[in-house]
């Protein structure tokens, strides 16, 4: 799908091919021991992703996201700002690290805390992205680290500010 393509396209950004191994620690697995999908599934094996949950996020869990990493050798990840966050600082706590290439936030806003956190303690660029499955938008961070690049292919994008349209090429 086009949906899929741009995703693609905001990973390769990061370094990211297809078929690269990665993580996710987002909302992957709200209840824990849920079979997943066939289509999910497959999705996942294709795609080299390791899902983890954000939502169950306590110390055997993220002992055992850590050692997955270090076992498969993942170095991409991907998830809410907020987790990765959590995640960061829990490795930090146990005296952990993991050396990543790059790591893709999503699904909330990526404060300035947070992006310089993660990227110190996993030396690494953070590319943001932002996501709106139901409605087709997209935007992701390139490399320049200058703001977002809109995917327009399957959505159209208005700018508002102060409740009116700004003109085409405006500075926010």
């Amino acid at each position: 799908s086009v949906g899929y393509a741009q995703k693609l396209r905001g990973f390769e950004w990061g370094g990211l091919k297809f078929g690269t191994k990665y993580a996710t620690l987002a909302g992957s697995s709200l209840i824990p021991n849920q079979k997943p999908s066939f289509k999910k599934r497959s999705k996942t094996f294709f795609e080299n992703n390791f899902p983890f949950s954000a939502v169950h996020m306590n110390e055997s869990n993220m002992k055992k996201y850590f050692k997955l990493i270090v076992d498969k050798k993942i170095l991409f990840l991907r998830g809410y700002p907020s987790a990765i966050y959590r995640f960061a600082r829990y490795l930090e706590d146990i005296n952990k690290s993991l050396n990543l290439q790059s790591v893709f936030t999503t699904a909330e806003v990526l404060l300035p805390n947070q992006r310089k956190y993660i990227e110190d303690f996993f030396d690494c660029n953070v590319f943001d992205n932002y996501g709106c499955k139901d409605g087709g938008g997209n935007a992701m961070e390139c490399s320049e680290h200058s703001g977002l690049h809109a995917s327009t292919e399957r959505s159209y994008l208005e700018i508002v500010k102060n409740g009116i349209d700004s003109n085409v090429g405006e500075m926010l």
